[in-house]
């Protein structure tokens, strides 16, 4: 079962997890969740959000070549994500919520075994 960030964010609150919730979001749709992210930071919940940095509308893409399309020059300029490009890890700070950018797997399981506490978002 999959829910929105904010859903995550609100369940969260609600039942005072003893346990971290885990949130995964795309580039794209983690331009549309700064709501959750504040909550989280604002409630010091026990939710980390890993946002998965693709710099694309990745989904749209998909959705054009399952009809067999190709999107226009102009419509694959406004499927990217890198004019400007989203900062997660800057937009965390300035909730004064840890976060750090990895871009390898062993990065990745490195910086995860650091366990985050459960009084704060990371």
């Amino acid at each position: 079962m999959f829910f929105s960030l904010e859903v995550m964010t609100l369940t969260t609150k609600g039942w005072l997890f003893s346990w971290r919730v885990i949130t995964l979001q795309a580039g794209g749709p983690a331009a549309h969740t700064i709501q959750g992210l504040w909550t989280q930071a604002r409630e010091r919940l026990p939710v980390t959000t890993l946002i998965l940095n693709n710099q694309s509308y990745a989904i749209l893409l998909g959705d054009y070549a399952k009809v067999g399309a190709k999107p226009s020059k102009m419509a694959s300029g406004m499927m990217s994500l890198d004019r400007p490009e989203i900062d997660g890890c800057f937009i965390a700070k300035g909730f004064e919520v840890e976060a750090q950018a990895v871009t390898t797997l062993r990065n990745f399981a490195t910086r995860w075994q650091r366990r985050c506490p459960l009084t704060a978002p990371c």
